[in-house]
């Protein structure tokens, strides 16, 4: 597994690609779904640079990575999420250049956070997807696959990526950065909740940092402490950015599930870890309804009243 060498964590599915490449079983279209800031994205462009550069000779190979890597090779075409919806003039410019002919081992479109997609270019990707090219391979990303249609998760393969351990990202950072501060190592292992691509943003800048560690605190002393004076204002600040909403849901679910580990680890009766399992299922829920058209103010207060 030589080509995912710099990919922590995620060992099942770098296994599923590998094996689709080996034994010829190259699907025409895979969703890779998990949390955000886990390294899918990262996972889909080795991943395509594994099936663009198969068979070469090592100095071609390295000329079609350069390539890839500046955007300029004519058969990958790359949509990074520019914080726009994916409207259906550019899935239809990408139709359009994937019946040209190609001149690399496959047709290749990288899509980041496809679940940007507006109804309409769902429904023409679709029509893509129902009907694939020869040698043309979809590499999609999302964090939110319930915002996909199920028409187009049906015609997808799909490769799940879940949160690395704490420890995972801890050991990493300290063998990539060893010159690092080791208390900030260990924070930033904390902060990242199992998101290593996180990690290395916290550790890259510092105002980053600052804030991340700021809102985990307040959200951890608000909670912890049943402070509902105190964790409503705070869900008034974080509730007018959908950013820190999702930060601060994903500080919150960390905070639960070390909670309901320590529950367990001490032997705790039955009715308390229920209880802090069902509060897990409830934030989940939490999260579904906020991708809707709600309140979202009013949803988090009414989560931190049953907390």
């Amino acid at each position: 597994m030589a080509n995912f060498e710099e990919i922590l964590g995620h060992q099942q599915a770098l296994r599923q690609l590998l094996a689709d490449i080996e034994e010829g079983n190259v699907a025409h279209a895979y969703l890779l779904s998990g949390p955000a800031d886990v390294g899918k994205f990262t996972v889909a462009k080795l991943f395509a640079r594994m099936l663009q550069t198969r068979n070469l000779e090592p100095v071609e190979a390295k000329i079609i990575q350069k390539q890839m890597d500046n955007g300029s090779h004519l058969d990958t075409m790359c949509f990074l999420n520019d914080g726009e919806s994916l409207k259906i003039e550019k899935i239809r410019e990408t139709i359009y250049q994937l019946q040209m002919t190609g001149n690399g081992n496959f047709r290749v479109v990288l899509v980041e956070d496809v679940d940007r997609l507006t109804l309409e270019s769902a429904n023409a990707l679709l029509k893509t997807l129902e009907e694939p090219a020869s040698q043309v391979i979809f590499i999609l990303t999302t964090s939110h696959p319930q915002r996909l249609p199920e028409t187009i998760l049906s015609r997808v393969r799909v490769v799940n990526f879940s949160l690395l351990e704490e420890e995972e990202i801890l050991k990493n950072l300290r063998e990539k950065f060893p010159f690092t501060d080791p208390q900030k190592t260990d924070r930033v292992a904390v902060l990242a909740m199992g998101r290593i691509a996180k990690a290395l943003k916290l550790l890259a800048h510092e105002e980053l940092f600052e804030a991340y560690e700021k809102l985990f605190s307040d959200t951890q002393n608000a909670l912890l402490s049943k402070n509902i004076p105190k964790a409503f204002a705070l869900i008034k600040d974080v509730a007018e950015d959908e950013v820190l909403t999702q930060i601060f849901m994903e500080i919150t679910e960390t905070l639960l599930r070390k909670d309901l580990l320590q529950e367990m680890e001490n032997g705790n009766n039955y009715d308390i870890i229920q209880q802090k399992i069902l509060l897990i299922e409830k934030l989940h829920q939490v999260k579904a309804l906020l991708t809707t058209n709600v309140n979202v103010r009013l949803m988090l207060e009414n989560f931190v009243l049953a907390f």
